[in-house]
C-alpha cells in the first residue's frame, strides 16, 4: 500500500515536471544584448553617409542618410528606416579585444532577412559597434541610452 502511494506520488511529480518543462515559452528569449541597447551614431566623418541606430530590448530603429552613391556599401540600406523593427542579437565566444555577434532584424517589407555581423568593442569610456557592408567599414559610437 505504501509502495503504491509512493509510486503515485512519483508519477504525479514527473507528470508535473514534464508539463512544466514542455510549456516553456521561448518567444521572450529573442532580444538585443544589454550592451547593444542604446543610441548609436556614425563615428566616421567621410561625408558619404551619416546615421543612427536606436536599439531597445527587442526593437531597432534605423535612420541613415546617404550623400553619395556607395552601391552595395550603403549601411542598412535594404531595411525600412525610421520605424521600430523587431530583432535580436546573438554573441559568439568573445575574443580578448571585443565581442563578435550577429544582428537579426525582422523587416516586414523584406522577403529575405539579412543577418548582420557586428564587432562590439570599447575604447576608454566609449563603446563602438563595427559593421562591414560590401567591404566598407561602418563604425558607430554609443551616444546615449534609450528613453523609456
Amino acid at each position: 500500500m505504501r509502495t503504491m502511494r509512493f509510486f503515485r506520488f512519483l508519477s504525479f511529480f514527473f507528470l508535473l515536471l514534464i508539463i512544466a518543462c514542455g510549456s516553456v515559452d521561448n518567444s521572450d528569449d529573442e532580444f538585443f544584448d544589454y550592451k547593444l541597447r542604446g543610441v548609436w551614431k556614425t563615428h566616421q566623418n567621410d561625408n558619404e553617409c551619416e546615421g543612427s541606430l536606436v536599439i531597445d530590448i527587442d526593437t531597432i530603429i534605423i535612420d541613415y542618410t546617404y550623400y553619395s552613391v556607395l552601391g552595395d556599401q550603403r549601411p542598412f540600406e535594404s531595411f525600412t528606416h525610421k520605424i521600430p523593427l523587431k530583432g535580436y542579437s546573438e554573441e559568439y565566444v568573445p575574443p580578448m579585444v571585443g565581442i563578435t555577434g550577429e544582428l537579426f532584424i525582422d523587416d516586414p517589407g523584406k522577403v529575405v532577412q539579412d543577418v548582420i555581423p557586428y564587432f562590439y568593442y570599447t575604447g576608454g569610456q566609449e563603446q563602438f559597434l563595427k559593421f562591414e557592408f560590401g567591404g566598407r567599414i561602418e563604425i558607430l559610437r554609443r551616444t546615449g541610452d534609450v528613453m523609456p
